[in-house]
This record gives C-alpha cells, sequence and structure tokens, in this order.
C-alpha cells in the first residue's frame, strides 16, 4: 500500500510542477457634402465610430473569451444609442466625426496610400443576424459601467463612442476621427504617429429597448492604428450596423486599444483592464487553438503526452494504454497531462490500470462538460482493490466533475470537485494535507469510497 501512494503522489508531484482579425465592413456610408454642419458630422461619428468590430471576440472562451464567450453576456441596453444626435446622417453607415471631431482633421490619406483592405477570414460573417440585448455588468478598471450592447451570435457588439468615453483617461484611451475625403473612421490613440486624447463629451449610451433586433453586417471602412507604434492603417473591422447604429466586437477592441477582457461566468460580469502589466502578461498568451471535431487520444505506457492552449468543442478520448501495469510493483504508466485547455463537449477516459490524466494551468469545463471514467474490460472495477496501480485524475482547476463506475482515484492539491455527485474539498477535508485523494471501490457489488490525506513525506492518513 505504501509503494501504491508513493507512486501516487511522486505523479502529483510532478503534475503539480508542470504546469486575430479585421473583418468585412456593413451599412453603406452616409452622404457627406460640403454644406453639412459640424454638427452633422458629430452625429455621422456616432454612427461611423460605432463600426468597428474585429473577429476574436469569441473569445474565450472571450473567453472565455472567448472568453469566451464570456463578452457574449454584456449588457445591452439603448438599440437607438446615439439617438440624443438625431441627424439624418446618423442612420447611415458613413462614420462621421465624435463630439470634439470638428477640430482640425488630421491630413487626409491618399487613397492610393491605403494598403488594401485584408480579406474576412472563412468562414465570413453572416450578411444579417439576430442581435438580442444583454445584461451582464461590465467593470472598468474596478469602475462599473452602464452601456447598450447587443449579443450576436455569441458575440458582444459595442459602439466605439461608448467604449472611448469609458476608457478616457485610462492607458487605453482612444478617439475617433472622420475622415471625410476617404469616408473612413480614424482610431487615434495615445501611442499613435500623432498621438491623440480622447476629445468627445464623456457620454455613454445606456438605453435598454428590450427585444431581439435585425443586425446588418456593416460595411464601414476603418483606420486603425497598427504596429508598435501604432501608425495608421486601413481596414476592415467586423462590425453589424442595428437600427442605424454601428456596433463591434469587445475583444477585438481590447487588442487595437490594449485593454484585457476577462469574464466571470458565474457573477455575469465583463471585466475590462487597462493596467500595462496586465495587459503585457495577456498579450504574452498563446492563442489557443480551436479543434470543433471530436479528438482521441491513444495513450502509450511510460510515455508522456502532453496538450494545451486546446479549445474542444466536441468530445475528447483518452485511451490508456492495455499494457499500463495493474501489479503496484512494476512501474508502467500512461500519461497525459492537458494544461490550459477548455472542454465544452466532455471528456471520456477508458482504462483499467496505472495512468495519470490530469487538468492543470488554467483548464475550464464548459457548461455541463464532465469527465467519464469507462473501464476498457468489462466486469474489471470490482475486481480492483487498493493493492494494485490505480487509474487517476490530477484536478489542477477548477469546475471539475467526475462520474464513473470504475475504480479510479481523483488527487487535487487545491481544488474542490466533484465525484459521482458528492462534492469534495482539500480545504474542508484536508486543509494541512499537501493533497486529497478520493478513491472509488467496491465492496460486495457495491461502490465506496476512501478519503485520504496525503503529504509529499509520503505520509497517508485515511479521513473516514
Amino acid at each position: 500500500m505504501k509503494k501504491f501512494i508513493t507512486f501516487v503522489l511522486t505523479a502529483a508531484m510532478a503534475v503539480s510542477a508542470l504546469g486575430v482579425t479585421v473583418f468585412a465592413d456593413d451599412a453603406a456610408p452616409a452622404d457627406s457634402t460640403a454644406t453639412a454642419s459640424a454638427e452633422d458630422d458629430k452625429a455621422e461619428a456616432d454612427k461611423a465610430d460605432a463600426e468597428a468590430p474585429e473577429e476574436g471576440d469569441k473569445a474565450d472562451a472571450e473567453t472565455p473569451a472567448e472568453g469566451d464567450k464570456a463578452d457574449a453576456e454584456t449588457p445591452a441596453e439603448g438599440d437607438k444609442a446615439d439617438a440624443e444626435t438625431p441627424a439624418e446622417s446618423d442612420k447611415t453607415d458613413a462614420a462621421a466625426p465624435e463630439d470634439g471631431d470638428d477640430m482640425e482633421d488630421p491630413e487626409p490619406l491618399d487613397a492610393s496610400d491605403v494598403p488594401a483592405p485584408v480579406e474576412a477570414p472563412a468562414p465570413a460573417p453572416a450578411e444579417k443576424a439576430t442581435a438580442t440585448p444583454t445584461s451582464a455588468k461590465v467593470v472598468i478598471d474596478g469602475k462599473e459601467v452602464a452601456f447598450a450592447a447587443y449579443n450576436i451570435g455569441g458575440n458582444n457588439y459595442f459602439k466605439l463612442r461608448d467604449l472611448a468615453a469609458a476608457l478616457a483617461g485610462t492607458n487605453a484611451e482612444f478617439d475617433v476621427v472622420y475622415d471625410k475625403e476617404l469616408k473612413a473612421i480614424r482610431l487615434k490613440t495615445l501611442s499613435s504617429a500623432e498621438p491623440t486624447v480622447y476629445t468627445g463629451d464623456g457620454k455613454i449610451d445606456a438605453t435598454v429597448v428590450p427585444g431581439a433586433k435585425e443586425a446588418k453586417l456593416s460595411t464601414q471602412r476603418i483606420i486603425l492604428p497598427t504596429g508598435a507604434w501604432l501608425d495608421a492603417t486601413a481596414a476592415k473591422l467586423t462590425g453589424y450596423n442595428i437600427d442605424g447604429y454601428n456596433y463591434y466586437k469587445l475583444r477585438e477592441a481590447g487588442e487595437i486599444f490594449f485593454f484585457v477582457v476577462d469574464w466571470d461566468k458565474e457573477a455575469k460580469v465583463i471585466t475590462i483592464t487597462t493596467d500595462e502589466d496586465a495587459v503585457f502578461a495577456k498579450n504574452d498568451e498563446p492563442v489557443p487553438e480551436v479543434v470543433k471535431d471530436e479528438q482521441n487520444y491513444q495513450l502509450k505506457a511510460g510515455e508522456m503526452t502532453e496538450v494545451s492552449n486546446v479549445i474542444f468543442e466536441k468530445m475528447v478520448t483518452v485511451t490508456l494504454d492495455p499494457a499500463s501495469t495493474r501489479d503496484a510493483a512494476n512501474e508502467l504508466r500512461s500519461n497525459i497531462d492537458f494544461s490550459n485547455c477548455v472542454f465544452n463537449g466532455g471528456l471520456t477516459v477508458v482504462g483499467d490500470f496505472h495512468a495519470m490524466v490530469s487538468f492543470i494551468n488554467g483548464c475550464s469545463f464548459g457548461e455541463g462538460s464532465v469527465i467519464t471514467f469507462k473501464e476498457a474490460t468489462p466486469g474489471i472495477a470490482k475486481k480492483i482493490t487498493m493493492d494494485d496501480n490505480y487509474a487517476k485524475i490530477f484536478v489542477g482547476c477548477e469546475g471539475v466533475t467526475v462520474n464513473t463506475e470504475s475504480a479510479i482515484g481523483v488527487l487535487t492539491n487545491d481544488f474542490d470537485f466533484v465525484l459521482n455527485g458528492a462534492a469534495y474539498s482539500k480545504a474542508d477535508l484536508a486543509p494541512d494535507a499537501d493533497y486529497l485523494g478520493v478513491y472509488s471501490l467496491y465492496e460486495n457489488d457495491s461502490m465506496t469510497y476512501t478519503k485520504l490525506a496525503l503529504g509529499n513525506d509520503d505520509s497517508v492518513k485515511y479521513l473516514d
């Protein structure tokens, strides 16, 4: 038994040490005549600025980004967001300058100097979609801010003018300037070739109009800041026009203006952080790969399989090597580490003995997504004893639920988990131990559970 526990602890300690894009457009530009007033120009900007969403808003996963789909549940109020400037041009996609944009316009770019718009990646955004107001709270640098925003296809869309007002005075401050000659919106920041501060009136629309709305893909041209020093480059960004106003994706705005978007699914809160350290740390994180097909991992005993930075949309199946040893005197184990992975379609483990399937470094499970452990040899689970090499799951992240009819072990050094409907907390059961282990075991055809407090010094304490 002691050797068995030693193998468990050795594995657990090893585990615990392990650790885009611009889019298409939308509405047609509004007529901007030489006789248009400065007030009309400002009204146009309200419309124009609203369309600058890029892809990537799906976090998440973001945020969960996606975040995924983190920002997918943002508060959406103001369907008629910029109604306070009801000029006719406001009902067009011809973006015009924001409040304060009547200041001297920057030297317009010659059309020949403007690079061709970047083509939208496949699949292209839908030409028409349904926009639904959402009610999640938005917190910017610790302060709650009310916005009118929409959820379209699981992504949140905001108006640029509202975001510019909310971010004024932060590290992510930016302004919106309309270039009449190019019929394009210029996004200017403190780090642009021509540094610009926010010049608007500070108003943020937060008027909620209940009910679903029709959203049309926007075609407004955006000249956005890009590169290390943010030189101006012409590009199109994916946005939607709703009731005459343009809205764009929040997460891609974060990439443009250097703020971080996080999503608290339980509290339904979107957090926007402009702190430089947080932004740089976030930008250093690798972009996860999104896998939309079912995945199968065939493990080989004695070798380690590592999987990191993947969002699995469908079922993942892990099959243990039958060569993994049952005899606790032998050490031939199947191993796989999932690091910073998202499981939206569940995960199934198939096998009988000696394995460590680990979930560490920020792994997460979507709603209803669980781990199911199945025996490979029918009836073997009822013959397994505590003297055998168990197949084990290491829980190094939150939100793990395990369902099984097999004899397995579930270990954690910190996180709560659920095993066959019962919740287990290390903080409650083994606060002073290095690890909590819960083992399922058959006695007289009935499944029982043994709880152990385990130490790095090979100490074992039965908690039953």
